[in-house]
């Protein structure tokens, strides 16, 4: 896992596993994006929103382990395709809630199961694909991709949910879903030790740690930002799709901008620009209030800066995952400090919606993360600029 890996040409690995991921979040974007909104509308209360949220990440957590029973068995791929498969479920769930009842415990409990199989091995195969040498840049492209499914999906997904039955919008996600797991089939399965080599598990021990403040920043800021969103305009589901695809496309251009700096050897130049716009950004949304004007132009901007955030952290992580003994198990151990993450921020949020603060006051308590964050960050990068040169 540790030589270099080349982009292939159309037609190839790298192409049929950004078709995958172009499908699969086509789905999240055309219902799985609605979700938080869903549940405000469905009556479920917002410090029942961070509770399940929180439980959601506590039960990725304790079943991680399914994950490496499963990749022995299956392969990396093959059990990606029974992730991807499960993680379909939750779209029924979503679609019988009615407030906090049996389906919203059926919903905590597929998200985690679909979840923790998908999205610990996406990065480990994103990893394996991607040229370790132009990581910034294959971030970029998957970031592309992304964007490009942000920006059509959601408005069709809140035309759907506003003016039809919902489990139509969830039954057409869960159908493309289930699609996307053709081109994934046809992507070479990557090898990995079948036992863990010393050190396995330890060396994601930066990468827990980068991932633990992303969560805070996503579970915290990004759960609270959701719900001022969609009360904040009016409780519609078209009008915020729409205003979250016009946000999307301003998001693409920002993630290959910092993508570039980061190939061109800039990279903590391109952290630097990550923390004072991420930081900036969380102080607007907090000041946003409900006013739709400066709500979208909130959206608007918070979507530049996540198109800047993965490049600026993930290619230091993906490079990480190819030197380390088991990037399996490397990413076993990230993924758990974004549980960790997320359960602390979910539980904080959970605590100041129910002390009587206003939900900004749970976006303020982000801000430390994403300084801790790039503050990992650089040292990181500093540390691999001198190994590199002392080799030289």
């Amino acid at each position: 896992m540790s030589a270099t890996v080349s982009i292939p040409a159309p037609g190839g690995d790298f192409a049929r596993f950004l078709l995958h991921t172009g499908v699969f979040n086509f789905a999240a974007n055309l219902a799985g994006v609605f979700f938080i909104a869903f549940m405000l509308k469905q009556g479920v209360p917002p410090v029942a929103i961070f509770l399940s949220i929180a439980a959601i990440f506590a039960l990725r957590f304790v079943m991680r382990p399914l994950v490496i029973v499963l990749a022995k068995g299956l392969g990396l791929r093959g059990a990606m395709a029974v992730g991807t498969v499960l993680s379909c479920t939750q779209y029924y769930a979503l679609a019988q809630l009615r407030g906090v009842d049996l389906w919203l415990v059926a919903l905590v409990i597929t998200i985690s199961i679909g979840d923790v199989i998908y999205w610990t091995l996406f990065h480990v195969m994103f990893a394996a694909i991607g040229a370790r040498s132009k990581l910034g840049r294959a971030t970029s492209l998957r970031q592309f991709v992304f964007a490009g499914a942000s920006i059509t999906a959601p408005p069709i997904g809140g035309l759907l949910l506003t003016w039809f039955d919902p489990s139509i919008a969830f039954a057409i996600a869960a159908v493309l879903r289930m699609a996307s797991v053709l081109p994934l089939l046809g992507v070479t399965d990557p090898p990995f030790p079948r036992e863990p080599p010393a050190g396995a598990y330890r060396a994601g021990a930066f990468g827990a740690y980068i991932f633990m403040m992303d969560a805070w920043v996503i579970c915290g800021a990004g759960t609270a930002w959701a719900m001022i969103c969609f009360t904040g305009l009016g409780e519609r589901f078209d009008t915020l799709g729409a205003a979250l695809a016009t946000a999307s496309a301003f998001g693409a251009f920002g993630g290959f901008f910092i993508g570039k700096l980061v190939d061109l050897g800039h990279a903590r130049r391109a952290v630097l620009i990550n923390l004072s716009a991420g930081a900036a950004v969380l102080l607007f949304e907090a000041t946003a209030g409900g006013r739709p004007a400066l709500i979208v132009t909130a959206m608007i901007v918070s979507a530049l800066v996540g198109g800047l955030a993965a490049p600026a952290v993930m290619p230091i992580v993906y490079s990480s995952v190819q030197t380390a003994p088991c990037p399996l198990r490397f990413q076993f151990s990230t993924e758990g400090g974004f549980d960790c993450g997320a359960v602390g921020a979910s539980l904080a949020g959970a605590a100041v919606v129910w002390s009587g603060a206003p939900l900004w006051a749970t976006i303020l308590m982000s801000i430390p993360a994403v300084f801790m964050q790039a503050s990992l960050l650089i040292g990181k990068y500093k540390s691999r600029a001198q190994a590199f040169a002392a080799g030289n």
